[in-house]
């Protein structure tokens, strides 16, 4: 079981220090744009088998559809992601499969 979720997707802080991804190793993850118009965390995400908790995540409400906002930065900052990143990084257990699958660390 994962302990801690390192999400390549973003910066992100930990112990309140700022994290930043390191694109010198190509490991890093942009934010994928969806053929049917959403922004998801990265393109692992984009896939049939991780909607549902994307879908549950609010990620696909259809206000977040980029046709529906004047910018990215609008998207980025609403609630439903605001709540993604939240869930990611202080409750990880509860996250999307994909981010425990493909960003989750286990310390033994």
């Amino acid at each position: 079981m994962i302990n801690y979720i390192k999400p390549e997707c973003m910066p992100y802080y930990y112990n309140k220090e700022k994290i930043k991804i390191d694109n010198t190793k190509g490991v890093s993850q942009s934010i994928a744009y969806t053929t049917d118009g959403y922004l998801l965390p990265c393109c692992w995400c984009d896939a049939p088998s991780t909607k549902t908790d994307l879908v549950k995540a609010g990620l696909y409400d259809e206000n977040l559809k980029l046709a529906n906002n004047t910018s990215v930065e609008d998207i980025l900052a609403s609630t439903a992601w605001g709540e993604f990143i939240n869930t990611i990084m202080h409750s990880p257990k509860n996250a999307a499969w994909c981010c425990r699958e493909k960003c989750g660390v286990v310390d033994e």
